[in-house]
């Protein structure tokens, strides 16, 4: 039978915009013994509710965390004093199933699942209750351009374009998944609802993908009259051809003959990357820089002219050595740069998590850090973020002086 513990509100002092807009309905927290209500008029009285009454609280086991209502349903831990995030930004979790205005969540544990219910359509005509499940959070999302087939042994598979950790962090962009599924004579086809990283199948297993750690340079070719590039290697637009240069080894860069940079919305700046095709992945290179100290150069974290993260390495202004910073543009907040750190060469390193990147240069025997930069800044788009290194600087034609020369360039991920 239920019961009414406590009330809410039972105080003047509790409302503390009277005579102002609210917005929403209150929603009623109750960590441990200590009862909360949030509505579109907060109050930091803390208090308990039960104080000065005869109801006792009932005490909730399970450990509480509170759900912040925006358009969809996103989570992140607090300090129940102060306010504060212990986890970070909020991190979407759910969008519902596409009707307007999915909020109200309720979250409960139960047989090792979260279920979270929503409530979706506003409180008009179209208003619906929805649910959904998860047990970890290896999901991918956004999976549409399905096509489906069948293999030798009968197995029915669809394959797909999806991205990962919904709408955050994805700096692959989209990626092609193996969906197994059934299509039984006189049926409609069935596939799993829940597209993992690694799916089970009755079919036989084809030989596991082997961890790719690829010498990117030892990958050119030459034919009596031309350089073959390797085919996973891009360049921007029309890319200007006599500012790049591959001989006994090394590459050669020089700054584009009208001087563009990675942040030109037109133009063909001198960068050659390769797809990033692992989340967790490290691209390691080392440059010889120009002599001219005009020209900057370095490795690039590149999704496009609005989005790309840049460590830049430049001779020191000081000394015979190096500094090295990071550059970042960030669509909608433009440019930052971090303070310069002294490094001895020109080995530079960017290191990709599920939610960040880490750059490093070459000090003293062993890397040091540079900076880090955030994944779900360079997500978006179909495409996915590039990684290599770039040139900058005024045109100068194939003058030495404006030449960069990367002699090392890694990539490996693990399998």
């Amino acid at each position: 039978m239920w019961s009414r513990p406590a009330s809410f509100l039972t105080r003047s002092l509790q409302i503390t915009a009277v005579g102002k807009t609210t917005c929403g309905p209150p929603k009623i927290r109750t960590p441990a013994m200590l009862g909360r209500m949030a509505s579109g008029s907060t109050s930091r009285d803390m208090t308990p509710v039960c104080s000065g009454t005869r109801i006792m609280m009932i005490e909730y086991t399970f450990k509480g965390l509170y759900w912040r209502v925006k358009e969809g349903i996103a989570q992140f831990e607090i300090d129940l004093e102060t306010g504060a995030s212990l986890s970070g930004e909020p991190k979407p979790i759910w969008s519902g199933t596409g009707r307007p205005i999915p909020e109200a969540p309720h979250m409960y544990r139960k047989d090792e699942w979260y279920y979270l219910l929503v409530a979706e359509g506003g409180t008009e005509l179209d208003h619906c209750a929805t649910i959904a499940r998860s047990s970890k959070d290896a999901y991918f999302q956004t999976i549409g351009h399905a096509d489906i087939f069948q293999s030798p042994d009968g197995q029915w598979f669809a394959v797909a374009l999806a991205t990962r950790d919904g709408r955050i962090n994805f700096p692959m962009g989209r990626e092609t998944v193996l969906i197994p599924g059934q299509w039984e004579p006189g049926s409609w086809p069935v596939f799993n609802a829940r597209v993992e990283s690694v799916m089970k199948t009755s079919a036989d297993s084809l030989r596991p993908v082997p961890s790719t750690n690829e010498n990117i340079l030892g990958n050119f070719s030459r034919t009596e009259v031309d350089v073959i590039w390797p085919h996973n290697l891009l360049r921007l637009r029309n890319p200007d051809e006599d500012a790049y240069q591959y001989v006994d080894g090394s590459l050669h860069l020089w700054p584009s003959a009208k001087g563009d940079t990675l942040d030109g919305r037109f133009g063909t700046p001198t960068f050659v990357a390769r797809r990033q095709t692992a989340i967790e992945c490290t691209t390691e290179i080392e440059i010889i820089p120009a002599k001219d100290p005009s020209v900057i150069a370095g490795l690039s974290v590149y999704l496009d002219f609005e989005s790309h993260i840049d460590l830049v390495l430049t001779r020191s202004g000081t000394g015979p050595g190096f500094e090295a910073h990071i550059r970042q543009r960030t669509l909608g907040t433009g440019s930052s740069d971090t303070a310069s750190v002294p490094v001895d060469s020109g080995a530079l390193r960017a290191v990709a998590h599920e939610d960040r990147y880490e750059f490093f240069g070459w000090r003293d025997g062993a890397w040091v850090s540079i900076g880090t930069g955030l994944a779900k800044d360079v997500s978006g788009g179909f495409t996915g973020v590039l990684i290599g290194p770039y040139a900058e600087g005024p045109a100068s034609g194939n003058d030495d002086h404006a030449k960069t020369t990367v002699k090392k360039w890694v990539y490996f991920e693990a399998a």
